[in-house]
C-alpha cells in the first residue's frame, strides 16, 4: 500500500519543541534507526541511540531535547519531550490509512435481533450475531464473527475484533478494545463435590453473574474473563490486559493496571489500581493485591500483598530477597563440595 504523509500532517499530531534542518519531506513509512530508509520516520528515545543518528537514512527523526546532533541534508529532526509517545501518534496516522474504519452498516450475513438497540454510526460485520435485548453503542465496530449475547451491551466507540464473544448481560464501557478471540463472560470454573469415592462427582455451580469492563479497557487476543458466580467480575478503567490471560470469576481488577501475557488470576482475587503483573505470573484465589504493586514474571502469589509491594519468584517474595536466594542457589554445588570435603576430613580424623 502506497502511503504518503506530509510533514505538515506530522506537525499537527506531534507537540514539537523545535525542528532542526531545512528539509520538510513527505513520509512513506516508519522504521527503526538501524533499518530506516529514505522516506521513513524514526525516533531516538535516549542517549544510547544518539550514535546511530549519523548513519541513519531516515528522512525524519524524532529526538528528545537532550539530543544536540544536527540532521544531514534532506533530513529533519523533530525535537519533542517524549519521542516514544510522538512516534505512537505518527503510527496512528499510518494505522488509520492501513486499517480504515469501516463505513456504518450491517453486513448481509449478520444476524441482529429485532429488539437489539443499535446506535448511530455502528458497523456490524460478516457473520456477526447480536442477541435479543443487546445494545451496541454509537460508533462501535463489530468485525467478522463477533457474538453479542442476550442483554449484553457495549459503550461508545468500542472495537471488537474478529471472533470476539461477549456473553449474556455483560457490559462494556466506552472505547473498549477486544482483540481477536477474546471471550468475555464465559462461565466461571465452579463445581461442588458431591458424594464420596468411588461415587464422587462434580456438580456444576450456575454462574449467573456478569462481567463489567469499564472505559478504555483493552484485552489482548485469546484472553478470557469469566462471569461471576453472582454479582460481577470487574476490570477497572484504563486497564490493559495482554494476550492469553485468564481472569477467574468474581475477580476485581482496579484502574490502569498492566497485565502481561499468560497471567492466570484465580477467582475472587482483588487487585488494586496501577498494579503491574509480568508474564506467566499466577495469583491464587481470594488474595488481595494493593495499589501500585509489582509482580514479576512467573511469580506465584499465594498471600495478600500490600500497596507498593514488589515481588517475584514462587512463592512470591520481595524482589531483592528472591534475587539473593537465586544467587545463593547458584553456589549450592560448590557449597555441597565444601561440605563433603569437611565431612570426609572429620571422618578421617575420627578413624585416627
Amino acid at each position: 500500500m502506497d502511503i504518503k504523509i506530509s510533514f505538515a500532517e506530522l506537525e499537527k499530531v506531534i507537540p514539537i519543541i523545535e525542528t532542526r534542518g531545512q528539509a520538510r519531506p513527505c513520509i512513506t513509512g516508519v522504521s527503526s534507526l538501524e533499518d530506516a530508509v529514505e522516506g521513513d520516520v524514526s525516533f531516538a528515545g535516549g542517549v544510547k541511540q544518539f550514535p546511530l543518528l549519523a548513519s541513519c537514512k531516515a528522512s525524519v527523526v524524532i529526538v528528545p531535547p537532550a539530543c544536540k546532533e544536527q540532521p544531514a541534508e534532506g533530513c529533519a529532526f523533530i525535537v519533542v519531550v517524549d519521542p516514544s509517545l510522538a512516534i505512537a501518534k505518527v503510527c496512528e496516522l499510518f494505522e488509520a490509512i492501513q486499517r480504515p474504519r469501516p463505513a456504518p452498516g450491517v453486513h448481509s450475513s449478520a444476524t441482529v435481533a429485532e429488539d437489539a438497540a443499535i446506535g448511530e454510526g455502528v458497523y456490524i460485520g460478516p457473520n456477526c450475531s447480536v442477541a435479543p435485548g443487546a445494545k451496541i453503542g454509537d460508533g462501535s465496530v463489530l468485525e467478522a464473527n463477533v457474538h453479542i449475547g442476550r442483554g449484553a451491551s457495549t459503550g461508545l466507540s468500542c472495537r471488537l475484533h474478529p471472533g470476539v464473544v461477549v456473553h449474556d448481560y455483560c457490559q462494556l464501557g466506552n472505547n473498549v478494545i477486544l482483540q481477536p478471540g477474546v471471550v468475555i463472560g464465559g462461565d466461571g470454573f465452579g463445581y461442588t463435590q458431591v458424594g464420596k469415592l468411588p461415587d464422587l462427582y462434580h456438580y456444576k455451580l450456575p454462574q449467573i453473574g456478569i462481567v463489567v469492563l469499564e472505559d478504555n479497557v483493552e484485552v489482548g487476543a485469546n484472553s478470557t474473563i469469566d462471569r461471576a458466580r453472582f454479582g460481577k467480575t470487574l476490570v477497572g478503567e484504563g486497564t490493559k490486559i495482554d494476550s492469553l490471560v485468564q481472569v477467574g470469576h468474581n475477580s476485581r481488577i482496579g484502574r490502569r493496571c498492566i497485565i502481561c501475557a499468560q497471567v492466570g488470576i484465580a477467582g475472587s482475587t482483588t487487585i488494586g489500581d496501577f498494579v503491574i503483573i509480568w508474564g506467566q505470573a499466577g495469583l491464587a484465589g481470594h488474595t488481595t493485591v494493593g495499589d501500585g504493586a509489582f509482580i514479576g514474571g512467573q511469580a506465584g502469589v499465594i498471600n495478600n500483598l500490600p500497596a507498593g509491594a514488589k515481588v517475584t519468584g514462587t512463592p512470591a517474595r520481595p524482589v531483592m530477597m528472591q534475587r539473593r536466594i537465586e544467587a545463593l542457589g547458584a553456589r549450592l554445588p560448590e557449597l555441597f563440595r565444601v561440605f563433603d570435603r569437611e565431612q570426609a576430613a572429620k571422618a578421617s580424623q575420627s578413624e585416627q
